[in-house]
């Protein structure tokens, strides 16, 4: 068999070196297809328990991932109408883009009082227990009395419900309701993308029609030294995005460099590193283009890989060129001496007994 595919190689070189080329280009577009995902969910089985767990949450809670807009100026009124009307443009966006968005705590602050009870220290749900459980003794037992006296008691229950209805996380911070620092200088717009905390890049088409809208509305109309710029999670998780891929080009660049630089000085030929070179090549651009076919992406640690499918890629190349150097030497002629290394290199080892 492998004398057969040897003659039909011989035969039509020109074919074999076609097919390699096409084959290449093939591979560079799936390559170049292939989606690099930065999660470190990705990184661990589907059914692990922190993966599981996390879905869990994400059911639950839905996206932590924030865009973050700030508007700042000197003027907080020209801060808070900015801020309004980029909030009205954003919320004209789809719901696959863009779930919520607000620059105020209106919705939030109502939730809270709602639901005020839920945010009671610990101290206040002990003291409410201690009365509740005295108020029951008092009614199963006609005889309890309570030292404390009937004054000082309604006294008490008075101010323990006054600091219960004055719950509200929120009033500290955002005491006008508004998320701004303390002068108004600069108020905050919160925007939330549908996707959920395992998503790649979700908050992307959020993050581009926030930066086009900041675009198309003038600062100045509002105050001459109004500026607005994007930031958060989202924005953080792109850049460091970025990077990577930024890594991953230069360290294939200098990986390959390098390994062409240690061909040139050990061989000293310039043939000899395209016989040697060309291959690992190939048969790297292949390796991701089956890693597209197969999956269509790859993780942070299968991007670097890359330095080591090509260093290794170079050790059959190499075998087969000194293996060859030491055929023609002892036969004299190329075919032949091509013909007795594949042969060679293709059977199987002698067992040793």
């Amino acid at each position: 068999m492998v004398e057969r595919l040897l003659s039909r190689v011989h035969s039509r070189p020109w074919l074999v070196i076609a097919t390699a080329v096409l084959a290449t280009a093939g591979g560079i577009w799936c390559a170049s297809n292939l989606k690099i995902r930065s999660s470190f969910a990705d990184l661990l089985p589907d059914h692990d328990p922190g993966v599981v767990a996390l879905r869990r949450t994400q059911e639950r809670m839905g996206d932590l991932s924030l865009v973050l807009i700030g508007v700042r100026s000197p003027d907080k009124a020209a801060n808070l109408a900015y801020a309004e009307e980029l909030t009205k443009r954003l919320r004209t966006l789809p719901n696959s883009v863009c779930d919520t968005v607000t620059y105020h705590l209106r919705d939030l602050r109502s939730f809270i009082e709602n639901n005020r009870w839920l945010y009671a220290s610990e101290d206040q749900l002990n003291e409410v227990r201690s009365r509740l459980r005295r108020e029951i003794a008092k009614r199963k037992n006609p005889l309890f009395v309570d030292l404390g006296g009937d004054d000082d008691e309604r006294e008490a229950n008075a101010e323990l419900e006054a600091s219960l209805r004055g719950i509200n996380p929120l009033d500290a911070k955002f005491p006008d309701g508004v998320l701004a620092d303390k002068d108004g200088h600069t108020v905050w717009i919160a925007a939330l993308p549908p996707s959920g905390v395992l998503s790649e890049s979700g908050g992307a088409p959020l993050l581009a029609a926030a930066e086009r809208f900041i675009k198309e509305l003038p600062t100045a109309r509002f105050h001459p030294q109004l500026e607005a710029r994007t930031a958060g999670p989202v924005l953080t998780s792109i850049q460091n995005r970025a990077s990577l891929e930024r890594d991953l080009a230069s360290v294939t660049i200098l990986c390959t460099a390098l390994i062409v630089l240690a061909l040139a000085l050990f061989f000293r030929s310039a043939r000899t590193v395209l016989l040697v070179g060309v291959p690992a090549v190939i048969g790297t651009v292949l390796t991701y283009a089956v890693a597209y076919l197969g999956l269509g992406y790859i993780t942070t640690v299968t991007a670097f890989l890359v330095a080591f499918v090509m260093g290794n890629g170079t050790n059959y190349a190499i075998v087969f060129l000194a293996l060859y150097g030491e055929a023609r030497t002892r036969i004299g002629e190329t075919r032949p001496a091509i013909d007795d290394v594949v042969i060679t290199t293709s059977e199987p080892p002698i067992p040793n007994d």
